[in-house]
């Protein structure tokens, strides 16, 4: 769901919120994918896989119509984030091909005996993405983009978006999207901006405290969260070549938060 690790190429973007991760990867990978209280692993009711993997078919098949409005290739899809496989699975039941990567090597491990011959897993650094270029049709991602500390982590990820996906593939990712009003004065617009640029700092250094624990192999609960700027998220897109660009909110029929999401279509 995160990024990258310690052993990073030179030259590339190190994402801190892997650590994190990883974590609930060895933890307790399906409650770190839904964390529903009491279906902890050792709660009082545990996630089976039967319930867990029918949460994943329920919500593809809203993803999939939505996806198809849009245009969708049913060839070849990139699941970045994958987890254990939530999602994945159902995915692969669409699509010739599907490539599954993550961080957490717990996720992989619990994800490979449960999938279909269909299906290739990956555990990834979280910032290149170890297929050819132009290899793939389709690229989606839910519960991942949120989690990074940076903008930066984001647009590193977009930039292999790019590389891997066809001309004429589109994509489907979820990500927190905000707006500043265009009515909003350049000068409160820039006080909105860096307030909400403290807030952030302020997470990083929460982020960092926690980390610090995981590091000692010390148990803490934590996941960053982060909003993107839609002005930075076009940019970022026409910059990379992507076009008919479109946003979108909804809450599945499953509940749950209100997601927004981002389509786009490689020129």
């Amino acid at each position: 769901m995160s990024s990258a690790s310690a052993g990073t190429a030179p030259g590339t973007t190190r994402i801190a919120s892997n650590l994190e991760w990883q974590a609930w990867g060895g933890k307790d990978p399906l409650f770190g994918v839904i964390p529903v209280p009491g279906k902890e692993k050792n709660g009082a009711q545990p996630w089976t896989d039967e319930e867990f993997y029918a949460t994943g078919r329920a919500d593809w098949g809203e993803f999939r119509q939505r996806w198809q409005r849009f245009g969708l290739n049913l060839e070849s899809c990139l699941d970045i984030g994958c987890g254990a496989g939530r999602l994945t699975r159902a995915i692969a039941e669409d699509f010739q091909i599907v490539h599954g990567v993550d961080v957490a090597e717990g996720m992989i491990a619990y994800a490979r005996p449960r999938m279909t011959g269909n299906v290739r897993l990956h555990v990834t650094d979280g910032v290149t993405l170890p297929l050819p270029d132009r290899s793939l049709s389709a690229v989606f991602s839910v519960i991942v983009f949120l989690h990074f500390d940076r903008a930066e982590h984001a647009a590193a990820y977009f930039r292999e978006i790019a590389r891997v996906l066809r001309p004429g593939g589109t994509i489907m990712i979820q990500m927190p999207i905000h707006h500043w009003p265009s009515n909003m004065k350049p000068m409160v617009r820039r006080a909105f901006a860096a307030g909400y640029g403290a807030y952030m700092s302020l997470r990083r250094v929460k982020a960092a405290y926690h980390r610090l624990w995981l590091a000692r192999e010390k148990w803490s609960a934590f996941m960053q969260s982060l909003s993107y700027d839609l002005d930075w998220l076009d940019a970022t897109l026409a910059e990379l070549g992507f076009r008919d660009v479109e946003t979108a909110a909804f809450r599945t029929q499953r509940g749950g938060a209100n997601y927004s999401w981002v389509f786009a279509r490689k020129a």
